[in-house]
Order: structure tokens, then C-alpha cells, then sequence
């Protein structure tokens, strides 16, 4: 009997190289599940999992794998279907299509709910107010943008890693979900696991892994493996001609799947309230794509009409900023340096330009109110790093005996 690893309480991972992979043996089918040294050991010990579902093909092909895999394997633990819905802009059929998955596999579906759109706006909004206030350089965007993916590491995984720890607590918990290395140029080089630090409670003795079990598939295998266990594909799919399944409009979706969207009844009102929200932000839902642009005839005509004012303005607002020097741009620890008058005006004379084209009332406009905001931001950011760096007083026993 091969003899099991005991694992500490915190394990340490690799921050180069992974583990070396393990698969399980091919099937007739040839799909396989990757797993590492330290997923096997985990699976061993019955450690709770949960199944990250949207309501996509890879998701459901990978839960129905592993529910198959941890039969042949023995597991006996505890295993969930876990679903973040991010309010109006899901498709409405991703969560009816998770419960469907969960059904079929006889698991409990859990179900976090979120406002992603919510989420945009408020990113707006503050991003308006900082920029109006002089807090940033450049006005901020209310997308989230492949560099910027808050609406998975925010609006998901950590939503989904705080139900876990929850769930779960005291020991080892699996995360599992249904990335692929074809997928993108980013997701090629994820690992088999890693230690996912979300799930960490030190004091309660949690921790955790990420899990990518069928991260080796095609997309072709994985439509493959849905025919072979009979496995629901959504409607996004099989009736608009999507390849992938996230939100309605993905700021990481092809041109192709965003207009196959566009097709869906039930896609439209979101549609038109992203646009209204590229119509007042100037800034197209994605880097050179306006959703306005996609099916023109499903806005109304004062839409159309705002929408095209705001290119206009974006265009305004694009050239203003280009002119900012380089040695002004925002940078870790800013601001770092007063500007001159020379630069503070010209900062000034952006800044209005931006004003006028966005539409925000804005403070600061002149370069002496510029530079003496400045001024007063370097002297609060040294007056919060004497703080930080001065001993803390230690208290004597007097003192202590007065608050007692």
C-alpha cells in the first residue's frame, strides 16, 4: 500500500516550478484529469471541494470529469457545485443550467449573489470624483480590462473563496474550475494547482488550493466529452453560436461572441444600459470597441445620438491627455514631485479640456491651485510615513492600571 505524506497545516508551494504532473490513465474516450503529488494526497484525505460553475461547457465538462475521476478514486468527502451570478448581465440561463449540472450529479449547488454592472458603476463614479478632486492624473475607466480583471478575482473568486472558508473550515479545502491552457496566452502558463491564499485562516488552521483538472482539454475535447456523458450545453451555444459562456458581454469576449449576444431578446436591455454607460463614462466597453457599435438598430435614436456625441468627446478627451509628460504620469509612491508652473499649467489646461468633454466639474484648475495641491499631497504622504515608521510607545504599568 503506497504510504501517504502527512502535510503540514500551511503548506509551502513552489513559486517556479510546478509540481511534476501526474494524469489519471486514458480513458477510451481519452480525457484526462491533471493532478500533482499534493492534489492526490489531498484527495486522500477526504478534503472538502468545491466546483466553480457558470454555466459553460468547460465548467460542466470539468465537474461531470471529476465527480467520475473521485468515484474510481475512492474520495468520500464532501463535494459542492459553487456559482458566482453576477446579477443583469448573466445570461439567464447560466444559473438554471448550473442547478441542471448539480441535479444530474446529485450535489448541492451553492450560489453567490453579486452586481457586476453595480460594481461598474461605482467604479465610475469614484474614479469621476479622484480624477475631479486631483487624486489621479488620467481619468479612470469603469471597465474592468484584461490587465485589470476585478470582475473574476473580485466579483468571483473571492466571493467564492469566502463561502468555502466558511463552509469549510479547519483544514484543507479544494478549489476546483474549469480553465484550460488553450484558452489564452495568459492561461497557458497556469499551473495544475497552486495554493490559493483567499482560502487562508491561519488562526482557524484553513487553507486551500486552486485545482484546473481538465487544464490540458481542447475545446474540441470538451464539446467531445459533453456528447459522450450527455452532458446540457447552454443555449448560448447550441441556439446564438457563442464558443465561449461568461457574461452577456465579456470585457474579454470576441467581437464574434459579443454580437452573437446581441441575438438573444433577453440580452438587449443590458446591452442598452451598457451603452448608456459608455455614452457617460466617453470610454468604449472595450480598447477600440464600442457596444454601441454592434447592432446599432437595437438602440433608440436618442441613444444612437449619444452615443455618437460621446465618441466625439472621447476623442477630445484622448488627445487632451495624451499631452501629459511622461515624468507626470502616475507612478508607485505619486505624487513624487511638485510640477513646475510650466507643467501645472499645462496639467491645467488638460484638465479642463477633460472637464468639458466628460462633463465633470472638476477642482484645481489653475496651474498655483495645482501646484499647492501637490504641495499639501506630498506633505500628508511623509506625514503618514512618519507615522508609520515611529516606535510605538510602550505603555508602563501605571498606565495601565489607570485604564484597567
Amino acid at each position: 500500500m503506497k504510504k501517504r505524506v502527512s502535510l503540514p497545516m500551511i503548506p509551502l508551494f513552489p513559486t517556479t516550478e510546478p509540481e511534476q504532473p501526474l494524469v489519471v490513465p486514458k480513458t477510451a474516450f481519452d480525457f484526462s484529469i491533471a493532478t500533482t503529488p499534493t492534489l492526490l494526497d489531498l484527495l486522500h484525505q477526504n478534503a472538502p471541494i468545491g466546483l466553480g460553475l457558470s454555466g459553460g461547457a468547460d465548467s460542466g465538462a470539468m465537474a461531470f470529469a471529476v465527480i467520475e475521476y473521485l468515484a474510481r478514486l475512492g474520495y468520500s468527502g464532501t463535494v459542492v457545485g459553487i456559482h458566482s451570478d453576477l446579477g443583469e448581465i448573466e445570461w439567464q440561463e447560466s444559473l438554471p443550467m448550473c442547478e441542471e449540472i448539480t441535479r444530474l450529479l446529485g450535489i448541492e449547488l451553492v450560489t453567490i449573489h453579486t452586481d457586476l454592472i453595480k460594481r461598474w458603476l461605482l467604479r465610475w463614479g469614484r474614479n469621476a470624483w479622484r480624477y475631479a478632486n486631483l487624486l489621479c492624473v488620467r481619468l479612470i475607466l469603469p471597465w474592468s480590462t484584461p490587465q485589470m480583471r476585478f470582475c473574476t478575482s473580485e466579483e468571483k473568486v473571492e466571493l467564492i473563496c469566502r463561502e468555502l472558508v466558511r463552509r469549510f473550515p479547519g483544514g484543507p479545502i479544494i478549489s476546483a474550475s474549469g480553465i484550460r491552457w488553450e484558452e489564452s496566452e495568459q492561461r497557458k502558463h497556469a499551473l495544475i494547482c497552486k495554493e490559493q491564499e483567499r482560502l487562508l485562516r491561519k488562526k482557524a488552521g484553513t487553507w486551500g488550493i486552486d485545482w484546473h483538472p481538465i487544464i490540458g482539454w481542447t475545446y474540441p475535447e470538451v464539446r467531445a466529452y459533453h456528447e459522450h456523458r450527455n452532458i446540457p450545453l447552454h443555449s448560448a451555444y447550441t441556439r446564438y453560436g457563442c464558443t465561449r459562456v461568461s457574461c452577456k458581454y465579456c470585457m474579454m469576449g470576441s467581437k464574434h461572441n459579443l454580437m452573437s449576444a446581441t441575438h438573444c431578446e433577453d440580452n438587449i436591455p443590458v446591452l442598452r444600459r451598457l451603452v448608456t454607460i459608455e455614452c457617460i463614462s466617453t470610454f468604449s466597453f472595450q480598447d477600440g470597441l464600442w457596444l454601441g457599435d454592434l447592432a446599432p438598430h437595437l438602440l433608440d435614436a436618442e441613444l444612437r445620438e449619444r452615443l455618437a456625441f460621446a465618441k466625439e468627446q472621447a476623442r477630445r478627451r484622448e488627445a487632451a491627455e495624451a499631452l501629459i509628460p511622461k515624468s507626470l504620469l502616475y507612478k508607485s509612491g505619486w505624487p513624487t514631485a511638485v510640477p513646475t508652473w510650466e507643467e501645472a499649467k499645462l496639467l491645467a489646461t488638460i484638465r479642463n479640456a477633460v472637464s468639458a468633454a466628460v462633463g465633470i466639474k472638476i477642482r484645481y484648475k489653475e496651474p498655483d491651485a495645482i501646484r499647492a495641491h501637490y504641495e499639501q499631497l506630498i506633505a500628508e504622504k511623509r506625514e503618514k510615513e512618519q507615522r508609520r515608521s515611529a516606535p510605538k510607545k510602550k505603555e508602563s504599568k501605571e498606565q495601565l492600571t489607570l485604564f484597567a
